[in-house]
């Protein structure tokens, strides 16, 4: 017969801290984040990406062990989202709404938006970014009421090929301007109009770090 692992009884907050070590990626959240303030950008993304995407997988392992852990876990599982597909864009929206409608697969669970502090969407090969997609990651950002820490690295294949940002996507983002703590526009595919950063800019009262490249 195979033997019964049974998990040690453990108060959530210990739990919680055991979790918190086996996922954190440090100087990714602020304040930590504010020490990296002189390399923020592409040099950053190179160091922390790897590490960001690496304690997902740990995360998503964590959240499906049990429904105790699920609940416990859920919260930094959604800490910090890392998108680097396009075809990641409509399940993540979709699961954010459902999350928020009392749909979700655990439906008396809370918003699970209401845990993202930071966001990272690094897209690379584009050649634009197709307006479905546009629609997908402004609604995402719509859904992340607390969102402190944000960064764009899109990229694309073609030197001479330029967007500008959309009305959906930087309208949400000037939503979330009152709780950005950092912002990363690294990014050669779309382009921030100077009214638009003007006025999100304008708005992000607690700003501490703002990188344009």
């Amino acid at each position: 017969e195979s033997a019964v692992t049974k998990l040690p009884s453990l108060p959530p907050e210990i739990w919680d801290h055991i979790f918190d070590l086996a996922t954190c990626v440090p100087y990714t959240l602020v304040p930590e984040i504010y020490e990296k303030s002189s390399i923020m950008g592409r040099v950053c993304n190179r160091q922390y990406h790897p590490e960001l995407r690496a304690a997902l997988v740990t995360k998503r392992s964590i959240v499906l062990v049990c429904m105790k852990w699920w609940y416990m876990a859920i919260r930094h599982l959604y800490c910090a989202i890392y998108i680097g597909r396009v075809r990641c864009l409509s399940s993540l929206s979709d699961t954010l709404r459902k999350y928020v409608t009392g749909e979700g697969t655990i439906t008396e669970a809370e918003p699970l938006g209401r845990w993202t502090r930071r966001l990272d969407v690094a897209i690379r090969g584009l050649r634009g970014l197709p307006s479905e997609a546009e629609h997908y990651l402004a609604k995402i950002i719509n859904n992340l009421h607390n969102l402190e820490s944000v960064s764009f690295e899109f990229t694309s294949s073609s030197s001479h090929h330029r967007d500008v940002i959309s009305k959906n996507i930087y309208n949400t983002l000037r939503n979330s301007a009152s709780s950005l703590r950092v912002f990363d526009w690294t990014t050669n595919l779309i382009e921030v109009e100077a009214i638009q950063l003007t006025e999100l800019l304008t708005r992000s009262h607690q700003l501490h770090i703002s990188h344009f490249h």
